[in-house]
C-alpha cells in the first residue's frame, strides 16, 4: 500500500530535481496545523492565516545537492551557547539576532505579507503616509505610537499590536 502511495504521488506531483544544485522546500510541522486548526474554528481569519504562514518560514528546508553550492556556502557560527546564560542576556541576544536577521520592522513585513502599499496602509489605518515611512524607516519609534493608531494600523493588517511592536 505504501509503495503504490509513493508512486501515486511520484507520478501525479513528482518533480524533476535533477537539474538543480539548490532546492528549497516545506514540509508541515506541528505549527502548520495549529493554525489551520485555528482558522477552521474560526479563531483566525484568512488575512491572518496568510500572513502566519508567509512571515514564519514554518517548515523551510533547504537541501544542497552540489559541490559547487556548497563551496560557495561562508560556514558561521549558528548560535551562542546560551544554556546557562541568565534570561536578560538570553533575551538581549535573541533580540539582536532577530534583529540581524529581520532586517526590516515588523510593520513593514506584516504589511509586505499583507500585501498593502504604504499609501494603502495610510488610507486605510487613518495614519499618515509619512508616519508609516517613518515607522518603517526607524525614524520614528512605533513603540511610541498612540494606542489608538497602533490599534487602527493593527486592525487594517489582520494582526495584534503586538505583532506591531518592536522589541
Amino acid at each position: 500500500m505504501a509503495r503504490r502511495a509513493k508512486a501515486f504521488l511520484i507520478e501525479n506531483f513528482g518533480i524533476n530535481v535533477n537539474a538543480y544544485d539548490l532546492i528549497t522546500g516545506y514540509r508541515a510541522d506541528d505549527s502548520y496545523f495549529d493554525y489551520a486548526e485555528a482558522f477552521l474554528n474560526n479563531a483566525l481569519t484568512v488575512e491572518q492565516l496568510s500572513c502566519a504562514m508567509r512571515l514564519g518560514r514554518l517548515g523551510e528546508h533547504i537541501v544542497i545537492k552540489s559541490k559547487f553550492v556548497f563551496s560557495k556556502i561562508k560556514l558561521q557560527r549558528m548560535y551562542y551557547t546560551l544554556h546557562e546564560a541568565d534570561i536578560s542576556t538570553f533575551a538581549d541576544i535573541a533580540d539582536e539576532r532577530i534583529r540581524e536577521h529581520f532586517k526590516d520592522t515588523n510593520l513593514k513585513r506584516i504589511r509586505t505579507a499583507y500585501g498593502c502599499t504604504q499609501a494603502a496602509l495610510a488610507e486605510q489605518s487613518g495614519a499618515t503616509l509619512r508616519s508609516i515611512q517613518m515607522y518603517e524607516q526607524r525614524r520614528k519609534d512605533i513603540n511610541k505610537a498612540s494606542a489608538e493608531t497602533l490599534y487602527r494600523i493593527a486592525k487594517t493588517l489582520g494582526c495584534t499590536i503586538e505583532d506591531l511592536i518592536e522589541k
